[in-house]
């Protein structure tokens, strides 16, 4: 069996474990887009070589502890939901159904397991790690064990609604499916990203919020990477995708993910108070004003012609019955995410000291067959005089 040294990333031929908060001897792969952010991942590679560092099968289950995954828990649901994130995406690797009731939880044991744990000296710090171990046949490297640890002692969300009580939103309360998905991204091989957008960045913040739920999901850029590892799915997975949250920058091996805003056209940003944890910006009738949001092509194929509405609700349930106020369109191929401002008109109907939630709909015609199609989101938005 073969590790990377976790400080430079030198192949040994001594057993080690692969901390998650390290991953020092990636090599990252740039790949340069059409449109306004690149594309990259990183990942595993045998240095002297510079192949991929990949599981033999495109297919790994993980045996999840019985006490950690009890029958009825909510976290079964949880694991499962992603699980299900990561097989909604066009590559070739999925993760099976999980094997539940494990009873003999350890590390290092041949078998990929998931499990709650307060060993601090394993968790060395962070709510959550993934260890990895490789073996080296024919001159390649090939992942053999893959463990997750989640730390017991923080307090966890296994649900997705309402998004109100999860950390990004000023809740008390880590979303364990972010947390679950990222996770299981170095599992299959991929490491931190801090360049961009990313899952395998901060993962709590890299979320679709829509009505009242804050769903994880994997993402463009971690899709792509896991396509670069393992190959693309012959079935036609085509997903687009819309939510309030853009790159904020780097903090360390972590991209950090900042709420998108509503500017003035001066491109300051509006004045705003706080509601259920998320900005509320103060616009008035017949201004114009230029809201952003982030799109972003999930699936398999170049979407030359993607058309987005724009819309006034009530409630936080944006559907195309809602007041359409504007319409766009863009193209992007596949790992593309863009954040960009729009620019919009506030309706003169509304009410003054009313609050609404300025959305946007992606494919709001459905003219795209797409596997998932959760493509709405939105700003909050207060009428003053």
């Amino acid at each position: 069996m073969i590790s990377f040294n976790s400080e430079r990333g030198t192949p040994m031929t001594s057993v080690m474990n692969l901390r998650k908060i390290v991953w020092g001897g990636c090599l990252m792969l740039v790949l340069t887009a059409g449109w306004q952010e690149a594309n990259a991942y990183s990942y595993h590679i045998k240095k002297s070589t510079g192949t991929k560092i990949v599981w033999a099968s495109p297919q790994i289950s993980f045996h999840a502890g019985n006490k950690s995954f009890a029958s009825g828990s909510p976290f079964r649901d949880a694991l499962l939901l992603a699980n299900f994130k990561w097989n909604q995406t066009p590559s070739r690797f999925t993760f099976g159904s999980p094997i539940w009731g494990d009873t003999s939880i350890k590390r290092g044991n041949g078998q990929n397991e998931i499990w709650f744990s307060n060993d601090q000296d394993a968790l060395k710090g962070a709510p959550a790690i993934c260890y990895t171990w490789w073996y080296s046949s024919s001159g390649r490297l090939w992942y053999e064990e893959a463990d997750i640890v989640f730390d017991a002692g923080r307090a966890w969300s296994p649900h997705y609604r309402p998004y109100q009580h999860l950390t990004p939103y000023g809740g008390a309360n880590r979303p364990f499916t972010t947390t679950a998905i990222h996770e299981m991204g170095h599992a299959l091989g991929l490491g931190h990203e801090n360049r961009w957008k990313n899952v395998m960045g901060q993962d709590t913040t890299h979320v679709l919020t829509h009505q009242d739920f804050a769903l994880g999901y994997a993402g463009a850029d971690a899709t792509q990477g896991a396509v670069f590892l393992y190959g693309v799915h012959p079935y036609p997975w085509e997903d687009l995708a819309v939510t309030h949250w853009k790159y904020g920058g780097a903090s360390g091996e972590y991209s950090t993910h900042t709420p998108t805003v509503i500017y003035n056209p001066s491109m300051t940003v509006v004045n705003w108070d706080t509601l259920n944890g998320m900005r509320r910006y103060h616009v008035k009738r017949g201004n114009t004003y230029r809201p952003e949001f982030t799109f972003e092509n999930n699936g398999r194929s170049t979407q030359s012609n993607v058309k987005f509405g724009l819309y006034i609700s009530t409630n936080t349930y944006i559907t195309t019955g809602d007041q359409l106020i504007g319409e766009g369109w863009f193209g992007m191929g596949p790992g593309g995410v863009w954040t960009t401002p729009i620019t919009i008109t506030i309706p003169t109907n509304l009410t003054v000291g009313m609050t609404y939630y300025l959305g946007v709909i992606v494919d709001h015609k459905n003219n795209i067959s797409e596997f998932h199609e959760m493509n709405a989101t939105f700003l909050q938005i207060r009428i003053v005089p």
